[in-house]
């Protein structure tokens, strides 16, 4: 009997397992899904006007990515620069 306890504990570990695993993929993926932002949603993330951050790209302060013709925006790099500005 503990034999079979034992085992049926291994597999459901083995499924617990790869059941997290494929959560940390899925959150993964999601993260990076959202990690590129376009104008409007960059404007609205730092409550800023879209005319704000075509300036900011153009004078260099956010880089231009661009996917299939659409501009944009690193959501790290904003947020970096909303740090420096909080404690500039």
């Amino acid at each position: 009997m503990d034999s079979i306890e034992k085992f049926i504990e291994k597999i459901v570990d083995m499924r617990v397992d790869e059941k997290l695993a494929k959560i940390k993929q899925d959150r993964s993926q999601l993260l990076e899904e959202d990690r590129y932002l376009t104008v409007t949603e960059a404007a609205k993330f730092i409550k800023v006007s879209t005319r704000t951050i075509y300036n900011y790209l153009d004078s260099g302060v956010f880089n231009r990515i661009y996917f299939g013709g659409s501009v944009r925006i690193d959501k790290l790099e904003i947020i970096e620069f909303a740090n420096r500005q909080k404690s500039a």
